[in-house]
């Protein structure tokens, strides 16, 4: 049984050029085609610490380098507000990646100066990639349990972003400005009940829609099978807070990956951080042993919310293939 949450869907329409580098050349920076949920998930948080923490608080957080510790200081702290949420429950509150509904770029070329100096830096000019001004995108953010009372507050600190941070890179010179256009709340308490699905029979086929966070030295067949089988029944777990049940038997994998590095920026250390990942498109073939309702319900729950590491951001989504997404490929 599912635990009572909520979708609360933003759609959105760019009034700046966004840009986010997903590869970086000699001079050409080039952009992700999605908003990443770490993005959204920093921007909520980033207002919410600046509304509810004093600035004895703010000053003392600077001094924290570890990521350990700065969690560590926001659970302890005496004040009770979301921003704290944060920290206590991190599987309770998640962020999707954003969705452009009709990406439209263009170029620009960006030249970085050494503020020492007034000067341009050497190697410095390049041209960026940007999705333009105008354009729409969608996602998502998922409250489960009581803090299901602070959609206006999650609404607030959205609205906000857009019309005074920004997203993404280069927001000191105006990019990543938005406007909320309109904002819908969809109940998931009866996900696993409302939803229809028609069990595949024990061959199942997915595709990733988002990256898949994974560690892992090489790309073996076994141990990518067991690696998805473990984070289907964490998943599982999390969502229904069930922990009787067991892993799902994964046998006779075949895959087409796409491997890629992804590159998001950490609000809590002020630093980039690189990890390996399966890319958007990346294909999985395995043949299920005992496909029963649970193992289908895994299935539903780990496409839904997405597996693997950082899928409280949006990652590791996936959708399974038929012979309609076989078509439209």
């Amino acid at each position: 049984m599912m635990r009572n949450a909520v979708a609360v869907h933003f759609h959105c329409e760019l009034e700046s050029p966004f840009h986010t580098t997903q590869r970086k050349y000699q001079n050409l920076l080039k952009c992700a085609p999605y908003i990443l949920g770490t993005t959204f998930r920093g921007a909520i948080l980033g207002y919410l610490i600046e509304k509810h923490c004093t600035m004895i608080k703010i000053d003392e957080l600077k001094e924290i380098g570890s990521k350990n510790l700065i969690d560590e200081f926001h659970r302890n702290c005496e004040r009770e507000c979301l921003a704290k949420e944060f920290f206590k429950r991190e599987n309770d509150i998640q962020f999707s990646f954003g969705m452009f509904e009709k990406k439209k770029y263009l170029q620009t070329t960006r030249i970085s100066l050494r503020r020492e100096f007034r000067t341009a830096s050497e190697g410095a000019l390049a041209n960026v990639e940007c999705i333009r001004g105008g354009t729409g995108f969608t996602f998502e953010v998922i409250l489960f349990e009581d803090l299901m009372d602070y959609i206006e507050e999650i609404r607030e600190a959205v609205e906000f972003a857009g019309k005074y941070s920004g997203i993404g890179s280069f927001k000191s010179v105006g990019f990543g400005k938005y406007a909320v256009e309109d904002m819908k709340v969809e109940d998931l308490g009866d996900f696993l009940e409302s939803v229809e699905y028609e069990s595949p029979g024990n061959l199942v086929e997915i595709q990733f829609d988002t990256p898949l966070v994974f560690r892992m030295e090489n790309l073996d067949e076994g141990r990518i099978a067991q690696m998805i089988s473990e984070y289907l029944q964490e998943r599982y777990c999390e969502i229904t807070q069930q922990s009787e049940f067991g892993q799902i038997n994964l046998e006779d994998l075949s895959f087409r990956v796409k491997p890629e590095f992804i590159h998001r920026y950490s609000l809590e250390t002020s630093q980039k951080v690189n990890r390996l990942v399966m890319d958007t498109g990346s294909r999985l073939r395995f043949d299920v042993k005992d496909m029963d309702s649970v193992a289908s319900a895994q299935f539903r729950i780990g496409s839904r919310f997405g597996i693997g590491e950082w899928r409280n951001c949006g990652f590791g989504r996936f959708y399974q293939m038929d012979e309609e997404h076989e078509r439209n490929d």
